[in-house]
């Protein structure tokens, strides 16, 4: 796995969420630039919402050091569970 290549598992979860919002931003850019203006208007949400979803991904990584893959995978797909439960609260 690329985490363990890298200097800190922080640092690899940045540049992968970079490398990963990239496509994104350009495919928002090309069909609906309007779009923005609703990430704008829901940036703390958003902001919050990244920070939780960083902070298990760090966690996943570290697990990975220390437990079995089976339950670190376990772990992880919980962390869809919470995301969507979240998603839902946040945008009702």
């Amino acid at each position: 796995m690329g985490t363990h290549l890298s200097p800190s598992p922080v640092l690899f979860a940045a540049v992968q969420r970079v490398i990963m919002a990239i496509p994104v931003v350009v495919y928002l850019i090309l069909v609906s630039p309007r779009s923005f203006k609703h990430l704008l208007h829901r940036f703390p949400a958003f902001v919050t919402i990244s920070v939780f979803e960083i902070v298990a991904f760090i966690c996943f990584l570290k697990s990975l050091e220390t437990l079995l893959v089976s339950y670190a995978i376990a772990a992880k797909r919980s962390n869809v569970l919470l995301s969507v439960i979240v998603g839902r609260v946040v945008f009702k």
